[in-house]
């Protein structure tokens, strides 16, 4: 590992060394100054400084984006990566997102990725997060190319240098609002904009597929759980009803589990 001390921005630029990926864990844009983390001059600096100029891994916040700003920090990046995909898990209760911008479709062969998942190092990582099958990290997907742009919405204002808009929204939302009150909009656009994952699927068996459908709609329920936790007051019985019914459909659904025994625990 090679540390350097610079603005990420310049250095994309300027960087002789070219990467098979690139990964953002970028400061959250409610402090001053990141918004220009998000913004469209960012992102066409990412293919030039890639091996093959087609991967971009990002995380992004759920926390603080108001619902209009959540999708224009995404747009700024469709705006240079044709094919953008959001994945989440609400393992933990967690309000992060990790967003992909490729210049290629993303197809997933899973019986590779079954085989990479399955390297001791790798399960060893993935674990920790519960991610123990090929279904749990492919459940993940919420948003691809079939819904993205309705995800997006039209007209958005993107967020670029001159126009920043996202230096200003994030922190008045950090000051105006709760987190109890922006994340339901969000969460309930995911529920409306989620698409299914199989589309996106190679090399799989008709087993293999049913299994990953199964934790899907599984995954679906779980979202709507979080969801009703979001928005009260809160239905505990109604809300353990559809945890109940998301491990009937997938036994081994590592977040249902999860959430069940929070509120077995009280």
């Amino acid at each position: 590992m090679r540390v350097y001390i610079d603005d990420v921005r310049s250095y994309l630029v300027k960087a002789d060394e070219k990467y098979d990926v690139i990964l953002s864990d970028s400061i959250h844009p409610r402090l001053a100054g990141n918004g220009g983390l998000y913004c469209t001059e960012l992102f066409p600096a990412v293919p030039a400084a890639s091996q093959s100029g087609r991967h971009f891994f990002g995380v992004a916040a759920l926390l603080w984006f108001v619902a209009g700003g959540f999708p224009r920090g995404h747009a700024a990046l469709k705006a240079v990566f044709p094919h953008v995909y959001l994945f989440h898990s609400p393992m933990g209760r967690t309000e992060w997102t990790i967003i992909i911008g490729t210049l290629v479709p993303l197809k997933i062969d899973v019986e590779s990725l079954r085989r990479k998942m399955a390297a001791p190092a790798v399960a060893q990582d993935l674990e920790i997060i519960k991610v123990e099958r090929v279904e749990d990290l492919l459940s993940c997907i919420l948003v691809g190319d079939g819904r993205l742009n309705d995800f997006l919405g039209s007209g958005q204002t993107l967020n670029t240098d001159d126009f920043p808009y996202l230096e200003y929204i994030a922190p008045r939302s950090a000051f105006g609002s709760s987190r109890e009150g922006l994340a339901p909009p969000i969460y309930s656009e995911f529920i409306r904009c989620r698409e299914n994952v199989l589309p996106y699927l190679q090399d799989a068996s008709d087993s293999s597929l049913e299994s990953i459908q199964q934790s899907y709609d599984s995954s679906s329920l779980v979202l709507n759980a979080r969801l009703a936790e979001m928005t009260g007051p809160t239905n505990h019985a109604g809300i353990r009803l559809i945890l109940d019914e998301a491990l009937k459909l997938d036994p081994r659904n590592n977040v249902a589990k999860f959430l069940l025994e929070q509120y077995d625990s009280k």
